[in-house]
């Protein structure tokens, strides 16, 4: 009976658990549009319509969705370039700042833009942490003659995200006859990286072991 229940339970935990994450994701962040925007219309309301005390739930997250809707319309448009050209520009003459904005923006550029081919559009297996084992990483770079003195076969810069933000990880640099290439979109790799690979693509198998065999050749 304990294990019939027990059983039941862990069914049903698995069962509610990506409504639950899903739900509390959607809590935070729309927690956090409703307090960043909630001053504004109760400043609003003060001074248009004469209300001291105003809040209704909800009203800044919908402000906030709104918000970076018209931001997505206004950004490709000649305006937008030229605003966000000049945010970027100030931002850049901060010191510590500009790093982490440079940064954290070609992250992001390398997974939405196809501007560069290699730029984050090869899934490949290379060998890490250890010898044996195997990550997912981006290809994010191709360097003629290599990245270090004596090692000319070492051209290519890899970024190794991790579960289940890929926004963070490793660079790595290999031997591109070390690694292993992926019949993967790099959709379909953010997809395994964040569900930790139980939401697996339709691929077709690589076969390791040739790759293996290929080497000790």
């Amino acid at each position: 009976m304990f294990n019939l229940l027990r059983r039941h339970f862990l069914l049903g935990a698995l069962t509610i658990a990506p409504f639950a994450v899903t739900a509390y994701l959607i809590f935070v962040v729309g927690s956090w549009f409703d307090s960043q925007f909630q001053p504004l219309i109760q400043l609003f309301f003060a001074k248009a319509l004469g209300f001291n005390e105003f809040y209704l739930p909800g009203l800044g997250i919908v402000l906030g969705i709104i918000s970076v809707v018209l931001v997505g319309w206004l950004a490709p448009s000649f305006l937008g370039r030229q605003t966000f050209s000049a945010s970027e520009k100030v931002i850049g003459r901060i010191p510590l700042v500009k790093a982490i904005f440079a940064a954290s923006k070609q992250v992001f550029d390398g997974f939405t833009t196809g501007n560069n081919k290699d730029k984050f559009r090869r899934v490949v297996a290379v060998p890490f942490p250890s010898p044996g084992s195997y990550s997912l990483g981006f290809v994010t770079a191709d360097r003629e003659g290599g990245w270090f003195p004596g090692k000319p076969d070492v051209k290519l810069a890899f970024f190794v995200p991790t579960t289940p933000l890929p926004t963070g990880g490793f660079l790595i640099f290999f031997n591109e006859a070390d690694t292993i290439s992926l019949p993967l979109s790099v959709e379909d790799g953010i997809k395994l990286v964040v569900s930790a690979a139980l939401a697996q693509p339709g691929a077709r198998h690589v076969d390791v072991s040739v790759h293996e065999s290929q080497q000790a050749k």
